[in-house]
């Protein structure tokens, strides 16, 4: 497995991302509430990309345990040990998410 260098501005993105769906209480990766995917957000802050990538996960207070389910899905497994990113970003947020109180990491991976 090789390793993704991290990217600022995708740390950026991946901020952008948690604050907004618990903004509009919207866990998604299509972002219907918002309008804001995070492929949009990329653009917006001039993250031009070839390929880019985004895992999602709520509930969990520690990284190794969304690492672990990360991985046990094969979907979530496929992006984020693909060969189409070289750089990634993440962000943590903890606030309200339906009454209640929740983490939301986001994971954003590029090339």
């Amino acid at each position: 497995m090789k390793l993704l260098k991290e990217n600022k501005m995708l740390d950026y993105v991946a901020y952008i991302r948690a604050k907004t769906i618990l903004d509009t209480q919207d866990y998604s990766h299509e972002a219907t509430q918002s309008g804001l995917p995070y492929t949009k957000v990329a653009i917006n802050l001039g993250y031009f990309y070839e390929n880019l990538g985004e895992n999602l996960a709520m509930g969990f207070t520690n990284k190794e345990d969304i690492i672990s389910e990360w991985t046990k899905s094969k979907i979530h497994a496929d992006i984020m040990f693909s060969s189409d990113y070289i750089e990634a970003g993440s962000y943590t947020i903890e606030g309200d998410f339906y009454g209640i109180n929740s983490n939301v990491t986001v994971l954003i991976l590029g090339k």
